[in-house]
């Protein structure tokens, strides 16, 4: 994941759910993220924001991800 440490960002999602099992952990990117999609998901990432549609195909990134992440757009 670019400029962003994947094992501190999964350290930082485990605690949030560690102190809060119901909490959903929410992520704000810019940009095309779809690349790092799966490591999102992988640490914990419960919900994404935004899908841009000038970057992404938002129908695209539902069929692929949707049953394990949810989106906020814009």
């Amino acid at each position: 994941m670019a400029q962003v440490s994947e094992a501190r960002l999964a350290a930082t999602v485990k605690a949030v759910k560690r102190a809060n099992a119901g909490a959903f952990v929410f992520y704000h990117s810019d940009g095309n993220v779809e690349p790092v999609i799966p490591e999102l998901i992988e640490v914990g990432i419960d919900i994404l924001n935004p899908i841009q549609p000038e970057c992404m195909d938002p129908a695209v990134i539902k069929r692929r991800y949707g049953g394990r992440l949810s989106f906020w757009a814009r």
